[in-house]
């Protein structure tokens, strides 16, 4: 309830995050773990100080209100291709990127699988948005969303480039990298950053040991 009203009444305010302007709300989780100085993402964060440089490509499947995204434009100078299905998220990822003045980002706002189709997002309190989810029948007030390859949307040329691919999609991960198959030989030299909820990944039919 203080999440949205505080979202609602004054909606959010500008914090400086490193060197990055970012629109947080202080009473909801994820936001909270940035405002104090947690690192909400520690090997991804590992992975892109050790292996992303000027110039390479940065994909960011899940990108919700884009830190990553615009971490890996402003800090490594890289080019990314972010995907975000949620209007709500999205709408602040926007926002994100003028306030850091981004020029690399090309922002999808699309889901990610393995065929094109229109699946419905369901979405979490504003308390803890960062567990969106999609769903293949709709129950509640969930949000239609459209749902793209990524090949269909990135050139081979930048596939050629792209040095980490970061996956946060709450169980539709397997959707994800089938999608990628075929273009697998145009990754080799990327490094996959993927965030497993094996709950998720269940309802979907899926299993860790079967992303191995």
């Amino acid at each position: 309830f203080l999440t949205r009203f505080v979202g609602k009444r004054y909606r959010y305010a500008e914090y400086c995050i490193g060197n990055l302007k970012i629109e947080l709300n202080p009473v909801a989780l994820l936001d909270r773990y940035l405002i104090e100085g947690t690192d909400i993402n520690p090997i991804l964060s590992k992975e892109m100080e050790g292996h992303l440089r000027p110039n390479d490509v940065f994909i960011d499947i899940g990108a919700n209100i884009g830190f990553f995204s615009i971490l890996a434009e402003k800090r490594y100078h890289a080019e990314v291709f972010s995907f975000e299905p949620s209007a709500r998220e999205l709408a602040r990822f926007y926002r994100n990127a003028a306030l850091n003045h981004c020029q690399k980002i090309t922002c999808f706002p699309y889901a990610v699988g393995s065929s094109e189709e229109t699946l419905y997002l369901s979405l979490t309190g504003e308390d803890n948005p960062s567990m969106n989810h999609i769903v293949r029948v709709k129950s509640n007030n969930e949000e239609e969303v459209n749902v793209r390859t990524i090949p269909s949307l990135i050139p081979p040329a930048r596939l050629e480039k792209a040095a980490i691919c970061k996956i946060d999609v709450e169980g539709f991960e397997m959707e994800v990298l089938e999608g990628l198959r075929e273009i697998m030989c145009s990754l080799e030299k990327c490094r996959f950053v993927v965030e497993v909820s094996p709950e998720y990944l269940k309802k979907n039919g899926a299993s860790v040991s079967q992303m191995y």
